[in-house]
């Protein structure tokens, strides 16, 4: 009895242990599974610059390298996630500086695509020297397209004609088909001059962008849809995200967008819509860029992260990857500073100093002397007078020979 006993406590435990052994078994191969699974996944980053306003080199005294800095990080992004990076503008990219008014943005155009830029909105003030401009001459030989779904050209009656440019652009990255669709605020027909505008009818651009959706997703021509609409958010003075504003407006407005890329308001956004959209608006003036990380499941599930201040990459620092390092206005006390030289992609570099040489000879002409320097702040804020303000409004004035001569503190 002893001994069958012993036998069946043997077989017991026997098969106990092939019992844990099929069980092990199994769950590793869950593992596995799930393993593979995450290994299939496509994590994509997607780069927004916006409201760039021709800023090739900063307005410092010395001017600092911006264009060539932000070309520099853009392309370490690229270079760490080869095949997976998208670049997209989020419009105003021209006009602001005189080495790009001058030739009508033609070397910040070759900057983005010298970088890879694939797509971008139209901004406000891509009319500023009348579109056409943009599209025949500033735009020539572009390695990348605008898109706008709600710009129209208008008839001679009046009446809405065939879209100006094209409304959306499908991006093929590694297999999947991402949509760009593109918008311009509503604000564009108010603040542009009316004689620019005349020929266009602005739509609006939450009717525009889901039309476009629907289209697109009745085709089945793309897996992602991602709008880019030149429009801003409400800040405070700190540059921080209110969550209001009109990009918010037209993003609660949206049906099945995956993500929105703004601009307009030189500022920064990582928030989410009112329908769980991730916003994103990527500052002004080459002062940094958005990295929107987004992940393709294998089973086609679509999500971003979390959007956060980390989304955000500063390059207006004295940080090692900023235009301000050693900048000899900075001090060694400031946050993040290191000594050096501000590390710059070489080939953007050449496109920037060939345009510096080509309009050099119009900027070293002395038209006048001044013995106190004219700067652009403001006497009273937020529209005060400045002194440089004053002196170019007067200049205006006296060549135009008008009884009032007006200047945007902006420009």
């Amino acid at each position: 009895m002893f001994n069958a006993f012993r036998s069946n406590k043997a077989k017991r435990w026997t098969a106990l242990v092939i019992t844990f052994l099929m069980t092990l078994t199994l769950f590793s191969s869950t593992l596995t599974m799930t393993a593979k699974a995450a290994t299939g996944d496509k994590v994509f980053d997607i780069i927004e610059i916006t409201d760039f306003h021709g800023t090739l080199l900063s307005s410092d005294a010395t001017p600092l390298p911006v264009g060539a800095v932000l070309a520099k990080n853009i392309k370490d992004v690229k270079a760490s996630n080869p095949g997976k990076t998208i670049i997209i503008g989020g419009g105003d990219l021209y006009q602001g500086s005189p080495i790009s008014n001058v030739l009508r943005g033609v070397p910040v155009q070759k900057t983005f695509s010298n970088i890879g830029m694939e797509v971008s909105a139209v901004g406000n003030h891509e009319f500023d020297w009348k579109l056409d401009t943009v599209i025949n001459t500033t735009m020539k030989n572009a390695s990348y397209s605008i898109v706008a779904a709600n710009l129209y050209n208008k008839n001679a009656d009046g009446t809405k004609g065939a879209r100006t440019f094209s409304p959306y652009k499908i991006i093929d990255k590694d297999g999947v088909k991402i949509a760009f669709i593109g918008a311009i605020t509503a604000e564009a027909k108010d603040i542009i001059m009316p004689a620019y505008t005349s020929n266009y009818i602005f739509a609006d651009a939450a009717t525009e962008i889901n039309a476009c959706a629907a289209e697109i997703k009745a085709a089945k021509t793309a897996d992602v849809i991602i709008a880019i609409v030149h429009a801003g958010n409400n800040y405070d003075s700190a540059y921080k995200d209110t969550g209001k504003g009109e990009i918010y407006d037209i993003t609660n407005k949206l049906n099945g967008i995956n993500a929105v890329f703004g601009g307009h308001s030189h500022s920064i956004a990582t928030g989410v819509g009112t329908n769980g959209t991730p916003i994103y608006i990527a500052n002004y003036n080459g002062k940094g860029y958005i990295d929107a990380k987004m992940t393709v499941q294998t089973d086609g599930k679509i999500s971003f992260s979390p959007p956060s201040a980390a989304d955000y990459k500063a390059l207006d620092t004295t940080a090692v990857n900023g235009y301000k390092i050693g900048n000899p206005n900075s001090k060694s006390t400031d946050v993040g500073y290191v000594a050096g030289t501000p590390v710059q992609d070489p080939e953007v570099k050449a496109i920037i100093d060939a345009a510096v040489t080509e309009v050099g000879p119009q900027f070293s002409v002395v038209i006048g002397n001044s013995t106190e320097d004219l700067t652009r702040t403001q006497i009273v804020k937020p529209y005060g007078e400045s002194i440089l303000g004053i002196w170019s409004s007067e200049v205006v004035k006296s060549s135009a020979k008008a009884d009032i001569g007006v200047q945007n503190n902006g420009g």
